[in-house]
């Protein structure tokens, strides 16, 4: 028996190489168990390196490059039915756009978001001040409405709000003003421990209370009050509710394989060259269709719910934020199910069995039309066209609902997008309704012009009951959606057989946007104007000024008014509270004589 020297593997006659090491014939011997040692310690200085030796041998060349083709040949085989598979391209097109969408409402709103969780997290202080004017036509205008006009001009509202989200406290200061002189103004102070009220004009101090005598204080006026002792006030956190990355690559993964697993490839067809026409646009697009019968639609909803009643991360991704709620709204315990919400294992558990229940009664479910689901996409695998159906039977009359959306690049730089909804019974002359929303959009980064129509339609039998549409021309100059100005103008129509009478108002609405995550603030304005002409008898035109201003600060820099320095109204005896109310409704009438001496000087 031969053996290779340097490894001990075993050779054939005709091998002049070690097929195991690389190893050269000549240092390979007939026994080398027979042989010295030191004889076997030199055959092994011998030994040349493997890549020089194997390379050396034709039939190795052979095989590796076999070998690589195989697998290269393979992969790409494998890529490319995975490519052709109309499964796989299905769900890349939906995947590349839901990606696309969460890219553009992440540039859109993301850091909308970002500093809503910041004001929701930090000491803040916003400002929001309303003003208000209507101007009436010559033929409607009177002594009484000319002062009335008059007197909405100079009159506006200012809301002032401090929040210190961590100590759960915050202060609200609202007032009525005339010509930037107070005329009614109240101030609101929250804590955990406390809260009060001062209205200088009925009484001068803070009147409050401790949040644990709410219940006490209420039965002193009606002994049969049953409600909560302690007054809560909730207070959320945007982290509260917001998904953990955990979360998100759970129900990510976790449904993505429960569709995966149920649609079966054959439910699944491509159709090539399809013609596509949208708003004068002519395209060659791919068609998708995912098609399943009523019978397997049903097992795919019982399935859903069954995969849904076993998920318990699912379960408790759901509880911890209803236990939240239920924990900082006071909402805490439910009656009729005796169950403590606050607690994320009682939600939890009656979570489950509100799924088990939903699977159970899935067969109560019943499928006139299987489900239909269509895409049309583009060579790079982008969604042109998206059509969705499915019938269901109801109690009088089968229902079939058909959502479709439309994304069509254009000409110059434009975009064409449309969102349709539509409900109509199994006897399609009986009547239908239909919602659709479209938007055409032009222009580059810093100058975006969007043309959107909103239609709402109801139809009953032959009638239109009701008919209503919204057009929307809007133009967005900026390079980013936090510093922008945006110019709407706007047209609303209701009629139909089912309204009384005809509506129509147009108008416009001007904003300037201004918002800096990093600087800690966020300030818009509003300028609203709506023309009521063609729909009361006395036409008439209102407008809408709302300026607001919030910035993020440092707790020092938030100063909240201490109530505990008012009246405990709590610790009043029967005959103090009686004094005090007494005081109150004699400020109040005194308050009322001196604005109406005011009223008749202006």
């Amino acid at each position: 028996m031969r053996v290779c020297a340097n490894c001990g593997s075993q050779l054939r006659e005709d091998e002049d190489v070690c097929q195991a090491c690389g190893a050269m014939v000549q240092t390979v011997m007939e026994d080398s168990t027979s042989q010295p040692s030191s004889e076997l310690e030199r055959n092994k200085g011998r030994v040349l390196k493997k890549e020089s030796t194997f390379f050396r041998n034709r039939k190795n060349w052979i095989i590796l490059i076999s070998v690589i083709f195989a697998l290269l040949m393979g992969g790409i085989a494998t890529a490319l039915l995975l490519k052709n598979s109309p499964k796989e391209l299905f769900f890349i097109a939906e995947a590349k756009a839901y990606k696309a969408g969460m890219e553009e409402w992440k540039e859109e709103y993301g850091d909308y978001v970002k500093y809503q969780k910041m004001v929701t997290e930090s000491p803040s202080q916003s400002k929001i001040a309303i003003k208000g004017n209507i101007e009436l036509t010559d033929s409607a205008i009177g002594t009484d409405l000319l002062f009335l006009q008059e007197m909405i001009d100079q009159m506006s509202i200012e809301l002032t709000t401090k929040m210190i989200p961590e100590d759960q406290t915050s202060n609200q200061h609202i007032a009525l003003q005339m010509n930037g002189i107070n005329l009614v103004d109240m101030e609101y102070v929250q804590t955990k421990d406390t809260f009060g009220v001062k209205i200088p004009f009925m009484y001068n101090d803070y009147l409050y209370l401790n949040n644990d005598d709410f219940g006490n204080f209420i039965r002193k006026f009606d002994p049969t009050y049953v409600g909560p002792d302690t007054l809560d006030v909730p207070y959320y956190k945007w982290s509260d509710f917001e998904l953990t990355e955990e979360e998100k690559d759970h129900l990510a993964s976790h449904y993505k394989q429960f569709l995966i697993d149920e649609l079966k490839s054959e439910s699944f067809s491509l159709d090539k060259g399809i013609s596509f026409e949208h708003a004068g646009e002519k395209l060659k697009l791919d068609k998708l269709t995912l098609e399943l019968s009523s019978g397997e639609t049903e097992q795919i909803i019982k399935d859903l719910f069954d995969y849904m009643a076993k998920d318990e991360k699912l379960h408790g991704i759901i509880a911890k934020r209803i236990a939240k709620i239920a924990e900082t709204s006071g909402a805490s315990f439910d009656a009729q199910l005796h169950v403590d919400f606050t607690k994320p294992d009682n939600v939890q558990a009656e979570l489950k069995k509100l799924l088990e229940d939903a699977r159970e009664n899935a067969d109560q479910i019943k499928v006139s039309e299987g489900l239909k689901y269509t895409l049309l996409i583009d060579k790079s695998d982008k969604i042109i066209n998206r059509n969705i159906s499915i019938g269901f039977e109801g109690a009088e009359e089968d229902l079939t609902f058909v959502f479709e959306t439309k994304n069509v690049p254009l000409d110059n730089n434009k975009v064409a997008e449309e969102v349709k909804m539509t409900v109509t019974p199994e006897e399609k002359e009986r009547g239908s309704i239909r919602f659709v929303y479209g938007n055409k959009i032009s222009g580059k980064k810093d100058k975006r012009i969007e043309d959107a129509t909103i239609t709402l339609n109801l139809e009953e039998n032959g009638e239109t009951l009701v008919d209503g549409k919204l057009t929307l021309h809007s133009t967005y100059q900026g390079k980013k959606a936090t510093k922008q100005n945006v110019k709407r103008d706007f047209e609303l129509a209701f009629n139909g057989d089912g309204l009384n009478e005809d509506f129509q108002l147009t108008g416009s609405i001007n904003e300037k946007r201004d918002l800096n995550v990093n600087k800690k603030y966020g300030n818009n304005t509003f300028d609203i104007k709506v023309d009521f002409g063609n729909s009361f008898n006395e036409p008439f035109t209102a407008e809408l000024n709302i300026d607001s201003e919030t910035t993020v600060k440092d707790k020092t820099d938030i100063e909240i008014p201490k109530v505990t320095d008012g009246v405990n109204i709590a610790e009043l005896s029967e005959d103090e509270l009686y004094s005090l109310f007494v005081e109150i409704e004699s400020n109040i009438q005194n308050y009322l004589y001196q604005f109406q001496s005011d009223l008749i000087g202006f």
